[in-house]
């Protein structure tokens, strides 16, 4: 008595000799059946058939309901040595078989071929690492609680079938001589993939709360699915590689991709630092400059520092604030004592005519004073938006060129003119 599932795989299968991609799909959605089944007779799979007739629809329907790419017919052939099998006089003598095969018989082997072409590309072509950056992981529960986790991204030909057939298999490592490889198996093809070290997993309270034994009525917490433990040191570089594994049938697996570029794992205080004020979300680019630690930003001069971010994303604020936190962790933000106004009075002096401090004298502070006598007091408002003081105006900017690309992205309907004559204020601000 034939069971039910040879049944309907029998059916399948002869679904698939008459290229009937509707009833073979039917048939796969609604029944229990061996995808990978043998007909009797003659001994060939539905695989078999679908690559023989070319039939691409087929094809990709049977991958994505698992079917096995190295299932061997009753002469231990797999559909792609059957495939070359056929096409061998075809490859022998292509281009020449134009003319030598009838038109019918040309076609029948240029769809097998393309089917080949398919199988060899879907099983053995290098998948490529396509994103390598720095990512801060956050924990729900604790808003204090933030590290760094090494992000990736895989990508190969057919990403998209290989996310319903198979998962992604890593390999990671340090640059270092001789160091250990790391090998994680993720089961989603098609997500970004994140590694964070177990130190700070186990540290993060939204992992602890999905490990807790949920009582009736409460919410059970679930922990991202695309985060992976790997052995991940401050200060070391670390480099990437991937290939896509079917884990139900072990030999079917591309090859390795090229290892990745590499990135350094930075230390967490130094995004402790960042996360004070802010700023840790640049981590990432911030790596990009080689800057790993505090230090790194305290050799770097302003100029330096504006020009590797300003295609960071940062805005002008954050960037004059990290210039400020950087300066103000080398104690060299002092009040400057030999700047001069106008009248030859010094900073220190200029400040006893106005009669409130800086921070509650309304519209005349400093800065209003300074931009009334060079005739741009309108401009008041705006100014105050990027830099909050005179002394600051005045330490910020060491050439007339950073002036005016700041003027034009907060202030871009003041006029030329203008922001010339404030560069000359402040330059006969400082120099007089």
């Amino acid at each position: 008595m034939v069971s039910h599932e040879d049944y309907y795989s029998q059916k399948m299968y002869e679904a698939t000799c008459q290229n009937n991609i509707l009833a073979v799909n039917k048939i796969l959605e609604n029944n229990n059946v061996n995808v990978n089944y043998i007909q009797p007779d003659f001994k060939i799979s539905s695989l078999h058939v679908a690559c023989i007739e070319s039939n691409f629809d087929i094809i990709h329907l049977l991958i994505e309901n698992n079917a096995n790419l190295l299932i061997t017919d009753d002469h231990d052939k797999t559909p792609i040595d059957m495939l070359k099998e056929k096409l061998h006089e075809y490859h022998k003598t292509y281009p020449k078989c134009k003319y030598i095969f009838d038109k019918t018989y040309f076609k029948t082997c240029e769809d097998q071929n393309k089917v080949l072409n398919f199988l060899n590309d879907f099983m053995y072509k290098k998948p490529t690492v396509i994103k390598v950056d720095m990512s801060i992981i956050y924990c729900s529960t604790d808003k204090n609680y933030c590290y760094p986790g090494i992000e990736v991204s895989p990508s190969h030909k057919y990403k998209t079938l290989w996310n319903s057939y198979g998962s992604c298999e890593w390999q990671i490592r340090s640059t270092s001589v001789g160091a250990a490889v790391d090998t994680i198996i993720s089961k989603t093809v098609d997500e970004d993939v994140i590694f964070e070290s177990n130190e700070d997993r186990i540290g993060n309270n939204d992992f602890k709360e999905s490990k807790k034994k949920i009582k009736f009525g409460e919410q059970l917490f679930i922990y991202p699915n695309n985060r992976y433990i790997a052995t991940l040191q401050p200060g070391y570089a670390y480099i990437m590689r991937v290939r896509y594994v079917n884990l139900s049938y072990k030999n079917i697996k591309t090859k390795w991709s090229d290892w990745s570029e590499s990135i350094m794992y930075p230390k967490q205080t130094f995004v402790k630092w960042l996360r004070s004020y802010g700023l840790e979300n640049f981590i990432g680019w911030l790596g990009k400059l080689n800057i790993y630690e505090l230090k790194d930003l305290q050799l770097l001069s302003r100029q330096s520092l504006e020009s590797g971010l300003r295609k960071s994303g940062m805005d002008f604020r954050e960037r004059r604030l990290l210039w400020q936190a950087v300066q103000s962790t080398i104690k060299k933000i002092n009040k400057p004592n030999n700047l001069l106004i106008n009248n030859g009075e010094s900073v220190a002096n200029y400040s006893t005519c106005i009669i409130k401090k800086e921070s509650d004298a309304g519209p005349y502070t400093q800065l209003y004073i300074f931009l009334k006598d060079i005739g741009l007091e309108h401009y008041h408002d705006d100014i105050e938006i990027f830099v909050d003081t005179l002394e600051i105006l005045i330490e910020a900017y060491s050439n007339q060129d950073e002036l005016i690309e700041d003027i034009k992205e907060v202030i871009p309907e003041m006029k030329p003119a203008h922001r010339r004559l404030l560069w000359k204020g402040i330059e006969k601000f400082k120099f007089k």
